[in-house]
């Protein structure tokens, strides 16, 4: 018998029996977000019906609930356009209308839309717990996870077993990052660091491709700064990943606190936002 896929709770205490109970609102004093209007209540009413009816039943409909989000999230962001509604303000009546709505904290919204998203995860029949896991592996990543872990196999894992996984192969790909940049800057003297040499050493090759007297100064400036912008966005990504490293690692045998858990949030709706920018959404 395939082991039950139990989560950590992230949303709100609501059994299934009290959603299928549920309606989209209207707007009520409960509302704090001036937005949330009963006009524009009355906007969003069909896909909020339609998201309500998905998770009533999350066994035939969960992997729908993330596309309907995002365009519920669209809606939002149309009327912002239309109002001249500041992005900070809509994102926070979003996530108010979330609450009150679903009964879900919106960090578990901004992952069912990573997973509506996500290639190669929402085809999975799996929980939504175990696709939000696997959706935070790189594409390269869940390539070879699947290929020795096909889906048969995966239903008989527990969520806990699923995030397990999904962490070794997360660690093996950042080992061979590391390894990559080792190999690529193991011949240089410089003191600065592996991600340095290899971003010095392709910047002097882009310079040598091109003959010197005849580049205008302007180009020149134009290539060092391109240079350095991506030396800085390296080490901001590597200074990233060691913060994560620390929290995870000061955390991984207690409770989070309520300051972690809302800094969590603002990154994943950060993070989400920017990737429903690359696909378009």
């Amino acid at each position: 018998m395939p082991k039950n896929n139990v989560s950590p709770v992230t949303e709100a205490k609501v059994t299934q029996s009290q959603i299928a109970k549920r309606e989209a609102p209207q707007a009520t004093p409960k509302f704090k977000s001036v937005i949330l209007t009963l006009e524009f209540c009355d906007l969003v009413r069909t896909t909020s019906s339609e998201i309500i009816e998905k998770m009533a039943n999350l066994s035939n409909g969960e992997k729908e609930v993330g596309a309907m989000i995002v365009k519920l999230k669209n809606e939002f962001d149309s009327h912002a356009d239309q109002k001249n509604i500041s992005g900070s303000e809509i994102r926070k009546a979003f996530n108010e209308y979330i609450q009150v709505a679903f009964g879900i904290l919106p960090a578990r919204a901004y992952d069912y839309m990573t997973v509506a998203g996500k290639e190669g995860v929402s085809s999975l029949r799996l929980s939504i717990s175990s696709l939000v896991e696997l959706a935070r592996l790189s594409p390269e990543s869940l390539s070879a996870l699947l290929e020795k872990n096909d889906e048969s196999h995966l239903r008989t894992l527990s969520y806990r077993e699923i995030k397990a996984l999904v962490k070794t192969y997360n660690r093996r790909a950042q080992k061979k990052e590391r390894a990559s940049n080792r190999t690529t800057s193991k011949n240089s003297d410089l003191p600065f660091g592996s991600s340095f040499d290899a971003n010095m050493n392709s910047f002097f090759r882009e310079i040598d491709r091109v003959n010197i007297p005849d580049v205008p100064l302007a180009k020149v400036v134009s290539m060092n700064n391109q240079f350095s912008e991506r030396m800085s966005q390296e080490n901001l990504v590597e200074e990233f990943r060691k913060a994560f490293e620390k929290v995870r690692s000061a955390f991984s045998d207690k409770r989070t606190t309520s300051e972690i858990d809302a800094l969590v949030e603002e990154i994943v709706e950060w993070q989400t936002g920017k990737f429903l920018e690359r696909k378009g959404a």
